[in-house]
């Protein structure tokens, strides 16, 4: 759905369709390290230790990077209405200041969240 993301010899990407999944392939032998079905509303972004993306269920996940395992799950209101036809769902982050950026496309809101344990 979304530009694969190239990071120290692993590759992310995500799908979309019925059964969105985020996958981490090896980069030299093209193998599939891991891939996890998520509901999956926006691009990933990638740190040293993490993968965020914004949600179906109106919330901002966090992946283990090597593992794929869920490390954290914040929920936000309003719930996010995926049948809205809106301007989409975006994260980044400034990994200087540990800082994640998102935006909300069904309701124009973009919020700023301090990642603490990063």
């Amino acid at each position: 759905t979304y530009a694969p993301i190239f990071d120290n010899g692993t590759i992310f990407l995500s799908t979309g369709g019925t059964s969105p999944s985020i996958y981490s392939i090896d980069q030299s032998t093209g193998m599939i390290n891991w891939k996890k079905t998520q509901s999956i509303s926006s691009n990933l972004y990638i740190t040293d230790k993490e993968i965020y993306f914004i949600n179906h269920d109106s919330g901002l996940t966090a992946l283990d990077k090597v593992t794929g395992n869920d490390v954290a799950n914040v929920k936000f209101l309003p719930p996010i209405d995926i049948n809205n036809p809106n301007n989409g769902y975006f994260i980044s982050g400034d990994p200087t200041n540990n800082l994640l950026a998102l935006y909300f496309g069904d309701t124009n809101q973009i919020m700023c969240l301090q990642i603490n344990d990063p």
